[in-house]
């Protein structure tokens, strides 16, 4: 063999090294670049994991918060205390004497009658469909209607406050007053609160009333 044979034969050994080197390189390259990516995953995951961490206890205190609303307003409803209103129920009566009682003890306080809306016979004759005892009354004290309406002439829309007569699935009477503060929350007047304190005061008389029978 001679000299230009072995430098050509070990020539192309080199060459064989350089593209074993380079195809290497290439792998190494790629793997990296894939354990790259999978640790940025996996760095986005942790993140993702870390800001729920932070945002669960919020979380927890919202619905600790909810819980505790409706635990609230289920006390409020034991004590005659509903979230926009009050009410009591009446045992050993009639229904009609109870609606009779309700609008002696609104008159008591000044409030009369304006509208008298049954609902059960509303839901038979419209609908043909059976419902228990339940009545709507629209209850007006004209002296605390006519400040109110003196303070804001679109006040009206609120009025007149209601009150619900309705039988109870035991057979008692359960009657609910709109709170007037409740209602007139929405009106942000400071001639308005007075009237609306005031007529809260006397229709919680009528509930004390009804309830002392």
């Amino acid at each position: 063999m001679s000299w230009n044979d072995g430098w050509h034969m070990s020539g192309m050994g080199l060459w064989w090294i350089v593209v074993i080197v380079a195809v290497g390189v290439v792998v190494g390259v790629m793997l990296w670049l894939v354990a790259q990516r999978r640790r940025g995953r996996s760095g986005q995951a942790s993140w993702a994991q870390g800001l729920a961490a932070l945002r669960s206890p919020g979380r927890r205190r919202s619905s600790d918060l909810r819980a505790d609303a409706q635990h609230t307003t289920q006390g409020r409803k034991t004590m005659g205390k509903l979230q926009y209103g009050f009410q009591t129920t009446i045992s050993g009566i009639s229904y009609d004497n109870a609606v009779a009682r309700v609008t002696d003890a609104l008159a008591t306080e000044g409030f009369g009658v304006l509208t008298n809306i049954d609902i059960k016979a509303t839901f038979k004759k419209k609908l043909d469909v059976d419902f228990r005892r339940y009545v709507i009354l629209g209850a007006c004290n004209p002296k605390l209607a006519h400040q109110a309406l003196e303070a804001d002439p679109h006040i009206g829309l609120l009025l007149p406050c209601n009150v619900v007569v309705q039988e109870t699935p035991e057979g008692d009477v359960m009657v609910s007053v709109a709170d007037p503060r409740g209602m007139f929350a929405l009106v942000d007047s400071a001639e308005v609160a007075p009237v609306a304190k005031e007529a809260e005061a006397r229709l919680r008389r009528v509930i004390d009333a009804i309830s002392d029978g």
